[in-house]
């Protein structure tokens, strides 16, 4: 028997922020990167970071993680 998926708890998002490099249960989305195949990785941050520093920048003028 397979259990329900409808009962059990969703578990939280956590992801580390790419400022702090704290874990957070509320990130915030601060860039999504593309590599020239087309794969996509997105980059976070805590709600604190994401309100007071930017992403770095790199040379070519493009966010960095």
């Amino acid at each position: 028997m397979t259990p329900d998926k409808a009962s059990e708890p969703e578990r939280p998002t956590r992801r580390m922020c790419v400022h702090c490099k704290q874990t957070t249960d509320t990130p915030v989305l601060v860039h999504e990167g593309e590599t020239v195949s087309g794969t996509t990785w997105n980059v976070y941050s805590c709600p604190d970071c994401a309100a007071t520093r930017p992403l770095p920048v790199s040379e070519d003028g493009n966010a960095r993680p």
